[in-house]
């Protein structure tokens, strides 16, 4: 069943009026068309305030059926700026489409590690592609350049102001989880990479760095960008950057697992099942087997949910903890990466309650980052097609959002 709603963009004072329709449970075949662009992605919430049930997907009317409106709103925003001398062009329809095409997936994979969220990415990429359409195409010479300056600027006051919301977070924070489930027809522009730049404990250790070093080494270090262009991006010196990055791997070693440690994938895989299988049946034993003497476990419910708010550490602690969790809840544990590791889902009567991302070294269970925060979760259970446990109210964005704390 579609809903219509009205959805207003605002050109320099001129509200630009257009219909979008929210969609239930299902694509918008061959993706829509957003002020031109073509739009195949899905949307868990927009500014941070979430529409509705979830999940949702967003199509919006056909780029024809808004063109005149779109034209109009350009001339008023073209009288606006009546001080200029230069009469600013369009680019067509066609092109913009397959500028989204071409780099909408490298951009959400520069925002994601950036922000460890991926609404939040997505919301940072959106607005990138909404600032292009009010530029001359022909005055910009990189246009992959011009984005990923947009996004990462973009990211970098996101993630100054992230700072001070997550000291007040209720419990852990953690990052929101990727996943992708097989038999999900994922748009390719939509994927994120994964890889170890995106596993969990690799995000956690970003999250401690400042806004700078996290900019340099994620721009050099994983897209390989040179430090006289990370320097205009986050508008510091080359070495200065250089020094940033050098910061930034010193803790990455630090606080990241050494290569010698890494498992095996398939070995991993293993370890996961026979964890996975012990803690759905409350076998005690078993699943202590699997688990390192040192293991800890963090939950982050964002005070949204009800979760431990300090890690549970130990063998005993974490698979009694667990146990008695799943027990209470009559929930089970499915097998499904997460950020390019192995984890599960938590669910309960098929719907989704929680994400584990679980760690291994060494043939053991070192560590478990379960994600319950229905907010984490809704782009996941988008991807899954299910329903969530916890339902989100209508219209409120996140706690400790950058929304909830303009309401």
């Amino acid at each position: 069943m579609l809903r219509q709603v009205n959805v207003r963009w605002n050109f320099c004072g001129s509200n630009l009026g257009f219909s979008c329709f929210l969609r239930s449970w299902e694509k918008a075949e061959g993706g829509a068309m957003l002020l031109g662009l073509s739009w195949p992605s899905r949307l868990v919430y927009t500014q941070g305030v979430f529409s509705d049930k979830f999940p949702r997907y967003i199509a919006v009317t056909p780029w024809s059926a808004i063109s005149s409106n779109i034209q109009e709103s350009r001339l008023t925003r073209r009288n606006c700026m009546n001080t200029r001398t230069t009469r600013q062009t369009y680019s067509s329809d066609a092109a913009l489409a397959g500028i989204w095409r071409e780099h909408h997936r490298y951009l959400l994979n520069v925002a994601y590690r950036m922000m460890g969220s991926v609404t939040e990415a997505e919301d940072i990429v959106q607005d990138a592609f909404a600032r292009l359409l009010r530029i001359d195409l022909t005055e910009i010479n990189d246009i992959r350049g011009w984005l990923v300056v947009a996004v990462t600027r973009r990211c970098l006051d996101e993630l100054r102001s992230a700072r001070s919301r997550r000291e007040v977070y209720v419990g852990p924070w953690l990052p929101e989880p990727v996943i992708e489930p097989e038999n999900t027809a994922l748009d390719p522009a939509d994927r994120i990479t994964l890889d170890d730049s995106v596993r969990m404990a690799m995000l956690l250790v970003l999250e401690r760095l400042s806004p700078p070093e996290r900019a340099a080494f994620v721009l050099h270090d994983v897209f390989q960008f040179s430090f006289d262009e990370v320097g205009e991006i986050v508008g510091k010196s080359p070495a200065a950057c250089r020094q940033l990055a050098s910061r930034a791997r010193k803790h990455v070693r630090e606080d990241s697992s050494p290569a010698r440690f890494q498992t095996d994938p398939v070995d991993a895989a293993r370890v996961a099942d026979r964890f996975i299988a012990a803690a759905t049946n409350g076998d005690l034993q078993a699943l202590m087997q699997v688990l390192d003497p040192n293991v800890a476990g963090h939950a982050d419910g964002g005070g949204v949910v009800t979760a431990n708010r300090v890690p549970l550490v130990g063998r005993d602690t974490v698979a009694r903890g667990l146990i008695g969790f799943l027990g209470k809840f009559n929930a089970t544990l499915k097998p499904m990466n997460v950020n390019g590791e192995p984890g599960a889902l938590v669910l309960q009567d098929g719907k989704l309650l929680g994400i584990i991302s679980i760690e291994i070294r060494d043939g053991l269970v070192v560590h478990l980052h379960a994600i319950a925060n229905p907010y984490k979760l809704a782009y996941a259970a988008s991807l899954l097609d299910t329903e969530m446990v916890t339902d989100i109210k209508t219209g409120t964005p996140p706690p400790f959002s950058a929304a909830s704390r303009q309401a």
